[in-house]
C-alpha cells in the first residue's frame, strides 16, 4: 500500500517509520516556513552565551520580545526570536474552537522544531477520563523511546512519571543544575515532607550530536532554563512560583498543570 504522510513534524515522521516497518510505501510531504541560520551549530548554551556579540539579543530578543513576563494569564510557551518562523502564521488563517486553546505552526518540521526535548509519559492517574489507560499506551511509549532514545534517572520524577520503557541514562547535569540538586540532595526529606517539594533531571531526548548538558534545554529549542512542566496545587498562583534552571519542578499531586 502506498501511504501519503502529510506533515514531518513528531507524529508524521513516527507514524511514516510505522508504515515503513509494515512493508507500506511511503511518501513524506511538507513545505512551510523555513529556519534560519544557526550560529555556530556545534557549540553549547554557554559558549554561544560566552562567543555571540550580542548573546541578549539573540536569546531574548532586541525588545526583549522573547521574554515571558507575568500576566493575568500564563502564557503557553515561551520560545526566542530565532524560533518565531515556528509561531507565525499567515494573515488571513482564521480557526475557532471551544474548550480548548490550539496552536498551530506553518513551520516546515512542526513543532519538533521548536521542541524543548522533554519526555514525560502520562501516569495512570493521568489518564482516568479517557477511553483507554496506561496499559494500552504502554508500548508506544516503549517504542519512542527506543526510536529517539530518551534519558531518564530513577529520582525523584518516578514518582509522578512512569519510568518503565526502553530509557537510557540520563545526560550529564550542567554545573548549575548539579550544584541545586547536590543541595537539595541535603534537604531532601525536609522539603519532600514538610513542602511536598520534589527535585530531578529532565527527561530529554538527546539531539544527535548533542553537547548540551540534562540540565538545559537545546539551544535549538528553548534556551531559557524554564522546566518542561510542573504542577500547582489548587489555587495557588503559578505567578508566584519560581523555575528552576532545566529542571521540572512539582509540588505535591495537584492535578491542576501548566505548561511552560
Amino acid at each position: 500500500m502506498r501511504i501519503v504522510v502529510v506533515g514531518s513534524g513528531a507524529s508524521g515522521v513516527h507514524f511514516a517509520l510505522s508504515a515503513l516497518e509494515r512493508g507500506h510505501e511511503v511518501i513524506l510531504l511538507d513545505v512551510g516556513n523555513q529556519r534560519g541560520t544557526v550560529p555556530a551549530p556545534d557549540a553549547t548554551f554557554s559558549q554561544l552565551k560566552d562567543t555571540l556579540p550580542d548573546p541578549a539579543g539573540y536569546f531574548l530578543g532586541l525588545e526583549g520580545e522573547g521574554v515571558v513576563y507575568p500576566a493575568s494569564r500564563p502564557s503557553y510557551y515561551g520560545h526566542p526570536p530565532s524560533k518565531h518562523y515556528v509561531f507565525d502564521v499567515p494573515a488571513e488563517f482564521r480557526a475557532s474552537a471551544e474548550s480548548m486553546e490550539p496552536m498551530f505552526s506553518f513551520a516546515k518540521g512542526g513543532f519538533a522544531e521548536a521542541w524543548t526535548a522533554g519526555c514525560y509519559a502520562f501516569a495512570p492517574e493521568d489518564l482516568t477520563d479517557f477511553p483507554f489507560d496506561y496499559e494500552a499506551l504502554r508500548p508506544h511509549y516503549d517504542t519512542v523511546a527506543r526510536r529517539i532514545g530518551v534519558g531518564a534517572a530513577d529520582d525523584d520524577l518516578a514518582r509522578f512519571f512512569p519510568r518503565d520503557a526502553s530509557y537510557l541514562p540520563p545526560l550529564p547535569p550542567d554545573p548549575h543544575s548539579a550544584w541545586l540538586l547536590a543541595r537539595y540532595a541535603g534537604r531532601r526529606a525536609a522539603l519532600n515532607g514538610a513542602l511536598g517539594f520534589y527535585l530531578a533531571l529532565a527527561r530529554r531526548h538527546p539531539e544527535p550530536g548533542a553537547r548540551q548538558p540534562a540540565g538545559l534545554h537545546p539551544v535549538r529549542a528553548l534556551p531559557l532554563g524554564l522546566p518542561d512542566r510542573f504542577h500547582l496545587p489548587p489555587g495557588s498562583n503559578p505567578h508566584r512560583m519560581r523555575a528552576l534552571s532545566g529542571v521540572p519542578v512539582r509540588a505535591g499531586r495537584a492535578r491542576h498543570s501548566l505548561r511552560v
